[in-house]
């Protein structure tokens, strides 16, 4: 039979590994997922809209390419 402390404290372990998993996910892909999220609506913006949307375009689609160069060059 399971005694109530030993439940919360195997909960906190859980609640630990669960937090550290997150946080190591969103470090891990966070600035990747960031990027192609800026690169589709960059795509999106340019395909679909004119003038002011061009702008955004071409915007949004050189950030990811001016963090490679500064990137590579580092």
């Amino acid at each position: 039979m399971d005694c109530p402390t030993t439940r919360r404290k195997t909960a906190v372990i859980y609640r630990k590994r669960i937090l550290t998993m997150k946080n190591t996910f969103l470090k891990l892909w966070g600035m990747p997922m960031l990027l192609a999220a800026l690169s589709l609506f960059g795509l999106i913006a340019a395909l679909l809209g004119d003038g002011l949307w061009d702008y955004l375009g071409w915007l949004a689609l050189s950030v990811p390419l001016f963090l490679v160069i500064r990137h590579y060059y580092k």
